[in-house]
């Protein structure tokens, strides 16, 4: 379940559409008066009827503020009530003591009664720990008041009557944890666990914020959206922060002792505050998993091959890993002034790269070997290839006679695009081949996770090569869908770091692809791999990833099927490029690999004719404002 970031007014990415009961705790403050005038006052848009307390630590009827002789609430003795425990603690011990909930129906549930609406806020008082049942006298003093049909507000002082201590950490989750038991017990629509797999919604500053700069989404929306992007295209924290600064986002770090970094902070350059310094959001503001700690792990599964379970995926041709590395080298090779730079690009490139020395030599380093993260062996060991292997002028002795005379020495020939091409025949038949290992092995739930999540990272590369912003939404969906609960790492498999490895390879082959019907079969073969998730996620009892994963799979079904560009399915081959047709295969559908079961029958052409897609080119999103 999301929450709603506002009482009366939902905004875009909260939980106003899901059927559910929503609990939500709004910011704590210290004005116990101005709140009680809010709740029994008319409201912003007289929408609050009969305003009366239907509970709280005494009877209502013992606490119920009386009408004046001119019909006004006198809350004099309510607003001393409440107010008594926080204040004989002594000022200065809690500056913000108000706690205040809101409770709201979902649109299709039953109405409820007074004494309904009662048992369910006692029982969230009691399963909170704030009020447990049988310590009236000596726990927290609290109320509800109920001025609409659909919600009601509780509001209680953070001071416990006896003076004892208050446990008040992650009190949303305890409440969360209570809901389930209500929507049961008065038969309310049942929403998703709250087991904090969904993304941080924006809060009601961040919308109003949004909206009045005229942004399409809020800050945290974008800022969420492009460390998506960077994770799923990074394998090494070096690459993640170069991702992130390519794209324009102001990046800073938390560092221990030893000047490692143990956290993170992105902004956006246009989000500032009121003396012009930029609004800061640490990793968890988005979502459970992308924590500095959650991203090593998913990065550094291979460091360890003991760890990795899960049947394999087919190695990708050596000839084509060979390509694509030979390609990434030349990039930071042409741009590096020298071996440091050399190795720090590579590094912000996502590769692995790790120096030898040959035995006996004194002089320094003898060459180096560099590996795609993710690419591994049938034994779990990261695939190395050395730098004499990619080319001859690739070696270490030629790159540093290309430093040292810059100018005058010849420098190693750019990539051309077969390399691109080798990337791209990789990254399909990568896919096709994990879906139909997830659709026969859719029982073997412990390898199952770390793939699904892997498949996330795949489909967000995609919408970014693709600038497409319904794949965007359709990856928002599928990240829902992919997410463990309470943002566990699960542990690493052969087919999680396939895909990661294939998403790295997209992420760098992607924006020279020059036939976007490629990119459209990539997708499709991801809306396969969405329904079969579905499936999984509800067998699992997990209703709310079922549902967004279906709704991946829709998604991606009507994009494909509504695309411009030709037929890819029926497009004429493509000539080979000028390395070898065995090296480099065309990408016809004979050369994709499909799970059995989803062959077409003969003549079944598969999607309607196309034009050809539009590519727009990079450009650094502005966030949209809430309803649109």
């Amino acid at each position: 379940m999301r929450q709603s970031s506002t009482e009366d007014r939902p905004c875009r990415g909260t939980s106003e559409t899901e059927p559910s009961m929503i609990i939500r705790e709004l910011e704590r403050g210290s004005d116990i008066a101005g709140l009680l005038y809010y709740l029994y006052g008319p409201g912003r848009a007289n929408e609050h009827t009969d305003p009366h307390l239907i509970a709280g630590f005494r009877h209502p009827t013992d606490l119920e503020p009386p009408l004046t002789a001119e019909g006004d609430r006198n809350f004099r003795y309510l607003i001393g009530l409440l107010a008594q425990p926080a204040d004989a603690l002594g000022a200065g011990t809690n500056p913000q003591p108000v706690f205040h909930v809101v409770i709201r129906l979902a649109p299709d549930d039953p109405s409820l009664t007074d004494d309904q609406w009662a048992d369910i806020a006692h029982r969230i008082m009691d399963s909170t720990g704030l009020a447990p049942y049988g310590q009236e006298e000596e726990a927290v003093r609290w109320i509800a008041v109920r001025h609409a049909d659909d919600h009601i507000h509780l509001m209680a002082t953070l001071a416990r009557q006896d003076g004892r201590g208050l446990d008040v950490n992650n009190l949303r989750y305890r409440m969360q944890a209570v809901r389930r038991d209500l929507e049961l017990r008065h038969r309310l629509h049942p929403g998703a666990p709250g087991d904090r797999s969904a993304a941080r919604s924006p809060t009601r500053a961040e919308v109003e914020k949004a909206a009045r700069m005229g942004w399409e989404e809020t800050a945290r929306q974008t800022l969420a959206r492009r460390v998506a992007v960077a994770a799923a295209a990074a394998g090494t924290l070096e690459a993640f922060f170069a991702r992130l600064r390519g794209a324009g986002t102001l990046v800073r770090t938390r560092n221990d002792d030893s000047g490692q970094p143990i956290g993170y902070a992105v902004a956006l350059p246009e989000n500032t505050d009121r003396t012009g310094d930029p609004v800061w959001y640490g990793g968890r503001c988005f979502a459970a998993g992308t924590t500095l700690p959650k991203l090593r792990r998913r990065w550094n599964a291979i460091d360890d091959p003991q760890r990795i379970v899960g049947p394999p995926l087919p190695e990708p041709r050596r000839s084509v890993v060979t390509a694509v590395l030979r390609a990434q080298v030349r990039a930071a090779a042409r741009l590096s002034s020298d071996e440091s730079d050399f190795t720090e690009r590579m590094r912000e490139a996502g590769l692995v790269i790790r120096t030898w020395t040959r035995l006996g030599t004194t002089d320094g380093t003898s060459g180096y070997v560099v590996g795609l993260p993710g690419h591994l062996e049938l034994q779990g060991r990261q695939v190395l290839i050395a730098g004499t292997q990619l080319a001859e002028d690739l070696s270490l002795p030629r790159l540093r006679a290309f430093w040292a005379d810059k100018p005058t020495t010849q420098a190693p020939p750019p990539a051309t695009p077969a390399s691109d091409q080798a990337a791209w025949t990789a990254v399909l038949t990568t896919a096709s081949d994990a879906v139909a290992l997830l659709t026969e092995h859719t029982g073997d739930d412990h390898w199952i996770a770390d793939a699904v999540h892997a498949a996330a990272d795949l489909l967000r590369t995609l919408a970014e090569v693709c600038h497409e912003p319904a794949l965007h939404e359709a990856a928002d969906d599928f990240e829902r869908a992919a997410t463990e609960p309470y943002g566990r790492v699960p542990p690493p498999t052969r087919v999680g770091s396939g895909l990661r490895a294939a998403a790295r390879m997209l992420a760098w082959a992607g924006p020279a692809i020059s036939a976007p019907e490629q990119l459209w079969l990539l997708a499709d073969e991801l809306a396969s791999l969405s329904r079969t998730i579905a499936e999984l996620r509800t067998r699992q009892r997990r209703p709310a990833q079922a549902s967004a994963a279906q709704q991946t799979s829709s998604r991606l079904r009507e994009l494909v099927a509504s695309a411009s560009g030709a037929t890819y399915r029926n497009a004429s081959a493509k000539p080979a490029t000028s390395v070898g047709a065995d090296d480099f295969p065309t990408l016809s559908p004979s050369h994709v690999s499909r799970p059995a079961g989803r062959r077409r029958a003969a003549g079944d052409t598969g999607h309607n004719a196309h034009e050809p897609h539009r590519t727009r080119p990079p450009h650094n999103r502005q966030p949209r404002p809430p309803g649109r």
